[in-house]
C-alpha cells in the first residue's frame, strides 16, 4: 500500500539541505519514482515559457481573436501570468509587470459582445474584467506573484533565520510575503477582486455572472476556479464566511451521481483523515528538521566531527511518519460516482451539459477537498463530514475507473482543462496513485510527446496558448497543496556551504 502514497506518508530517512528549491516550487509532491525524464522535463518547460513570452502584444495582453483570449481577454492574460509566475518567471520580469498592468486596465471596447455570456459591464474605462473566470485567474496570479522566493524573500543564507525561514510552511509565508511586499495597488485590486467574486456566488455556486445558453445561472466549470481563488484569498488571510465554502460543499453532495460501479479501494489521504492530523505530523517533521539543523550547526563548528563529516558536510535522519499505521483507516467501500458541468436535468435542450465527464469530476473532488479544508472544525463541517469524504472518495474513484490522459474522459473536448484538473485533484487530495494508475507520470510523458515548438497546439477544444498555460501548470504540478509535503533530496553540503566551515587550527 505504501507505494500508493506520497513521501511524507511514508517512513524514510532522508539527506537535510538548504530548500532552496522547496522555496521556489511550491508543488511539495514526491514524483521521484515516476519514470519522467528530468531533463527532458526541465527543457519543455523552459521551451514553453519561451513560447508564451513570444506571443505576449504590445499592450502586455495575450489576447486574440476568438476562444477565451477573445472572449475573455483580461482573464487570458491572468490565466497566462499564472503559469509563467508558477514556471519560475520573476515577480519582477517587465513581461510579468506589463501583464499585470493590462489586466488592471482592461479596455471597455475589448469585453465580449456574447448574447450568451453576457457578463457585467465594466464600471469604467481602464479595470478589471468583470468575469468569474478572469476574476478567478488574477486572484491565482497575484498570489503567484508574491510566492515566497529563495534569492529575494528568505534571510540570509546558513543562519538561524534562514533555518526558521526554510521550515516554514508556505502558507504562514505567502501570507506574510503579500502584507510586507504587496504594492498598495495590488493589495487594493486583490480586496476588490475578493469582494466582487463573494457577491457573485448564486443560490449555491457560480456562473460567468449571468446565464449561459441553457438558461442556468450556476455550473461546475466557474465554480472550480472561483474555488481555486478563494483559496487563494483565504491563505492570503482574507476572511471567507463559513458559509461559503457549506454552500458549495452542499451543492457538489447534491450533485454528485448517485450511484456507479464499485472501485477497489486505494488511499486518498485528504478523504481518509483530517487535515489537522496531516498537518500536525508535517509541523513535526518541519519542528524536527529545525532541531537538527541547529544540533549540526554545532558539530559543523568542531574539527574532529567536521573530518568525520567529510567534505559533503552533515547528514541526518528524519523519520515521517506514515498515517495509515499512525492512525489506522477504515477500507470504506468506494464507488464511481462523478459530476457534469450542470446537474442531471436541468439543462434539457443542452443534454450535453449534463454529461458525467473527466473535467467536471475533478473539478467536484477538488471543491469539496477545498471546503474540507476550510471548514473542518467547524458545527457546519460536522454535519457533513462524513458526506464530503464520501464525495471526495467517490470522485477519485470515478477517476480511477474511467482513467485516461489521452483525452477528456466520458466527453470530448477540453482535453488539456481536464489534465489541469486532475493534477488539481492528486495535489490537494495528497493521492498520487489513480487506483493503480500514476496520473503524474502518465499525464508527464503524454505531454512532453505532444508538445511541438514551445506549445501545445494540437487537440484539447482550446488555442495553443490556454492549452500551453494548462500544460505547464500539470507540469510544474502548480497546485498549492492543502498539506505541505517536506521534500526528500537534500545535502548537507548546501545547507552549511564551504564557506561556514571551521578553519584549521
Amino acid at each position: 500500500m505504501l507505494k500508493f502514497m506520497l513521501a511524507f506518508l511514508v517512513a524514510v530517512s532522508v539527506l537535510l539541505v538548504c530548500q532552496a528549491a522547496w522555496a521556489q516550487d511550491h508543488d511539495d509532491m514526491d514524483v521521484s519514482d515516476a519514470k519522467v525524464d528530468a531533463k527532458r522535463l526541465a527543457a519543455a518547460v523552459k521551451s514553453g515559457v519561451a513560447w508564451l513570452k513570444s506571443q505576449q502584444k504590445g499592450d502586455g495582453s495575450w489576447l486574440g481573436t476568438a476562444g477565451t483570449e477573445g472572449n475573455y481577454p483580461g482573464g487570458a492574460t491572468a490565466l497566462t501570468l499564472f503559469a509563467l509566475l508558477k514556471c519560475g518567471v520573476d515577480r519582477n520580469d517587465p513581461v510579468i509587470t506589463k501583464g499585470f498592468n493590462f489586466c488592471f486596465n482592461v479596455p471597455n471596447q475589448q469585453m465580449p459582445a456574447d448574447p450568451n455570456n453576457p457578463g457585467q459591464p465594466l464600471p469604467k474605462m481602464g479595470a478589471w474584467e468583470h468575469r468569474v473566470y478572469s476574476v478567478s485567474c488574477l486572484i491565482l496570479a497575484l498570489e503567484a506573484r508574491y510566492a515566497p522566493n529563495e534569492k529575494k524573500d528568505a534571510p540570509k543564507p546558513k543562519t538561524v533565520k534562514h533555518d526558521k525561514w526554510i521550515t516554514t510552511p508556505y502558507e504562514e509565508k505567502v501570507r506574510k510575503n503579500f502584507r510586507k511586499n504587496a504594492t498598495p495597488q495590488d493589495r487594493k485590486i486583490m480586496e476588490e477582486l475578493v469582494k466582487w467574486l463573494l457577491s457573485q456566488q448564486q443560490t449555491s455556486v457560480w456562473r460567468y455572472p449571468g446565464p449561459a445558453q441553457d438558461g442556468n445561472v450556476e455550473d461546475a466549470s466557474n465554480t472550480q476556479y472561483a474555488m481555486l481563488a478563494l483559496n487563494s484569498a483565504r491563505r492570503l488571510g482574507f476572511p471567507i464566511p463559513p458559509t461559503v465554502w457549506a454552500k458549495v460543499a452542499n451543492y457538489f453532495i447534491k450533485y454528485q451521481q448517485k450511484s456507479g460501479p464499485k472501485v477497489e479501494w486505494f488511499p486518498i489521504p485528504g478523504a481518509d483523515f483530517p487535515i489537522s492530523k496531516l498537518k500536525k505530523m508535517a509541523g513535526k517533521v518541519m519542528k524536527d528538521l529545525r532541531k537538527q539543523l541547529r544540533k549540526d550547526r554545532a558539530a559543523w563548528g568542531k574539527k574532529d566531527e567536521k573530518e568525520e563529516m567529510g567534505k559533503k558536510g552533515p547528514s541526518t535522519t528524519v523519520v515521517i511518519e506514515d498515517p495509515y499505521q499512525k492512525y489506522g483507516v477504515e477500507k470504506v467501500d468506494m464507488y464511481a460516482r462523478g459530476w457534469g458541468y450542470i446537474p442531471e436535468g436541468k439543462a434539457p435542450q443542452h443534454k450535453w451539459m449534463e454529461t458525467i465527464c473527466g473535467s467536471m469530476t475533478t473539478s467536484g473532488a477538488a471543491a469539496l477537498m477545498i471546503c474540507k479544508a476550510s471548514l473542518e472544525g467547524t458545527p457546519p463541517y460536522r454535519a457533513m463530514e462524513k458526506k464530503i469524504n464520501k464525495g471526495i472518495r467517490d470522485g477519485c474513484g470515478w477517476l480511477a475507473h474511467h482513467f485516461t490522459v489521452t483525452g477528456n474522459p466520458q466527453r470530448g473536448g477540453y482535453h488539456y482543462y481536464f489534465l489541469y484538473g486532475l493534477e488539481r485533484v492528486g495535489v490537494l487530495t495528497l493521492c498520487r496513485m489513480l487506483g493503480k494508475h500514476d496520473w503524474y507520470e502518465k499525464g508527464a510523458n503524454y505531454l512532453l510527446g505532444a508538445q511541438g515548438g514551445g506549445s501545445w497546439s494540437v487537440g484539447g477544444g482550446e488555442s495553443p496558448l490556454v492549452n500551453t498555460c494548462f500544460a505547464l501548470l500539470f507540469l510544474k504540478r502548480a497546485t498549492t497543496p492543502i498539506v505541505q509535503i517536506p521534500k526528500t533530496d537534500y545535502t548537507g553540503k548546501d545547507l552549511f556551504g564551504p564557506q561556514r566551515r571551521p578553519k584549521d587550527k
